[in-house]
């Protein structure tokens, strides 16, 4: 492995999700960039499900970096983070900027766009229809009806009904969450290489909103020709692929 590539990628998961919903990702890209991955959980979520999410991004990091560091004492590792995850990723960077080298934004967002991109107010809608199902795997169906393209994909909407059963999450976990990515706003710069990554066919957020935070910090950005806001669920194998040839090339 090249001394610049990151000896280990960090994985964050966004809104309402926790950490088994990479499913298969963390070994594509373990199989990809050769390093290891830890996908820790936000608060409110999975191993974290009994605790409250707070209400700002920049405490979510707080939390998530605390158990990071707790489980890890190598610097240079990489941060890849989804939708929330990716802001999440971003503060965790500023937290601790000599502890990683890399971040991957993919489909992310931040007050640099207009509300209406960050979430598609018909995407809200159908969120909005998704949480109110009495039914988990009714819940999933819609959810990744709303976030995936992929038959394969779709097809995780019945084991990921299971995990609500071992780690219930609470409905105030999604709306703190929401809240928290509402009132986001970017750093002015990042002491890490940056890769922006976008599927054009999210139904979520906005590629514009991609397209703003790479500009904003100079970064490189790769569009998906097909994927949905799920990417990494979607084509797990495209991303993965994706991120260990930007990492490995700098």
């Amino acid at each position: 492995m090249p001394k610049s590539a990151p000896v280990g990628w960090l994985l964050i998961r966004g809104l309402g999700r926790e950490a088994r919903h990479w499913f298969d990702f963390p070994d594509h890209l373990t199989a990809a960039s050769g390093a290891p991955c830890l996908a820790l959980d936000l608060p409110g979520t999975g191993t974290e499900a009994h605790r409250p999410s707070p209400t700002s991004v920049r405490e979510i990091a707080s939390d998530v970096l605390e158990r990071f560091v707790a489980k890890n004492a190598e610097p240079r590792w990489g941060l890849l983070g989804l939708s929330l995850g990716g802001m999440v990723a971003l503060e965790v960077a500023q937290l601790a900027p000599l502890a990683f080298s890399h971040i991957v934004l993919v489909n992310s967002s931040s007050t640099l766009s207009p509300s209406s991109k960050r979430m598609k107010p018909r995407a809200l809608l159908k969120l909005t229809v998704a949480l109110s199902q009495s039914s988990a795997l009714e819940r999933e169906k819609h959810i990744y009806a709303l976030n995936t393209y992929s038959p394969s994909a779709r097809e995780r909407a019945i084991p990921a009904a299971t995990f609500f059963e071992t780690a219930p999450m609470q409905a105030s976990t999604v709306l703190r969450q929401l809240l928290a990515a509402a009132r986001y706003a970017a750093p002015g710069q990042l002491q890490q290489r940056c890769l922006v990554v976008n599927a054009r066919l999210d139904g979520m957020v906005a590629p514009s909103c991609s397209a703003r935070l790479a500009r904003h910090f100079l970064a490189e950005r790769v569009e998906h020709p097909f994927a949905g806001h799920d990417l990494p669920c979607d084509d797990p194998g495209w991303l993965a692929r994706r991120v260990s040839s930007w990492a490995l090339d700098g």
